[in-house]
């Protein structure tokens, strides 16, 4: 369970479980690349790791660009704190 009492500190923690949501799909990716014994071509690596990283950069500056998040509020309920 993770408890903040700031929006800031909520914010970064939601931004960092983007990063690790990110990464176990690229790491899934290639490790089942390695498991199957497949040869990915290094275009198709290079694009699939190029597309995540682009992609987690959007969703950092979501504050700044909404174009991930077209807004952030950050509501509690029921003792939770939910981003709505």
């Amino acid at each position: 369970m993770l408890y903040v009492v700031t929006d800031e500190a909520y914010y970064i923690s939601l931004m960092m479980s983007w990063a690790g949501k990110i990464g176990v799909v690229v790491s899934m990716l290639f490790f089942c690349k390695d498991f199957f014994g497949y040869k990915l071509p290094i275009v198709v690596t290079a694009l699939e790791s190029g597309i995540s990283a682009i992609t987690y950069i959007i969703i950092l500056t979501t504050k700044k660009t909404g174009l991930f998040y077209k807004d952030l509020q950050f509501v509690e309920e029921k003792g939770m704190t939910i981003i709505g």
